[in-house]
């Protein structure tokens, strides 16, 4: 028969830090027009990556905080190219 450990023995109580990084980054996917969410969660997830002992769920938030960054730094990019050329075209 499988025990069940409880969760402040597992130090799940204590990764609140991690679970705010892999939130925000699932919300930062779904809506991704909102440009601080990423970086918040991308805070929370290297500070909990740093300070709790279940390191996964903070890995999990950190990558998709950080693909949210460069999807939004390139989309930052391509609206300064576009908009410089439509500048430079004297439209």
């Amino acid at each position: 028969m499988r025990t069940i450990t409880p969760a402040s023995k597992l130090g799940v109580a204590d990764m609140w830090r991690s679970l705010v990084s892999l939130v925000t980054g699932i919300v930062s996917v779904a809506g991704g027009f909102i440009f601080f969410l990423p970086i918040v969660g991308l805070v929370f997830g290297i500070v909990g990556l740093k300070r709790e002992s279940v390191r996964r769920v903070a890995i999990t938030g950190i990558i998709l905080n950080a693909v949210m960054l460069v999807i939004w730094a390139v989309i930052v990019i391509l609206v300064a190219v576009a908009w410089a050329s439509w500048a430079a075209s004297g439209a």
